[in-house]
């Protein structure tokens, strides 16, 4: 199993519009074969700073999921509303 971490910085005052879009998101990304669980988060310090940290059976599942057409169209939605590109790590238990 693998984590991903995404963080987000988004806009002043689009936090509302994210917030909404990432619910969304979390409903699509449940469906991706692959997909165990997953959560987003708010910095309780930087009401801006967003964490999604999801759950995935492997990296394979993770790329096909990153590649597709389904997280290009979340992706396409998102990216208007942060102040710097999406950062996406892919975390293993060592």
């Amino acid at each position: 199993m693998i984590k991903v971490l995404i963080e987000r910085l988004v806009a002043e005052s689009l936090e509302s519009s994210y917030e909404n879009y990432i619910k969304e998101t979390m409903l699509e990304v449940a469906k991706a074969p692959g997909f165990v669980r997953g959560e987003a988060l708010q910095d309780k310090h930087n009401r801006r700073h967003y964490l999604v940290v999801s759950t995935w059976t492997s990296e394979y599942y993770w790329q096909k999921w990153f590649q597709s057409r389904e997280r290009k169209a979340v992706v396409d939605r998102l990216t208007p509303l942060l102040e710097v590109p999406e950062k996406c790590t892919v975390l293993v238990n060592f």
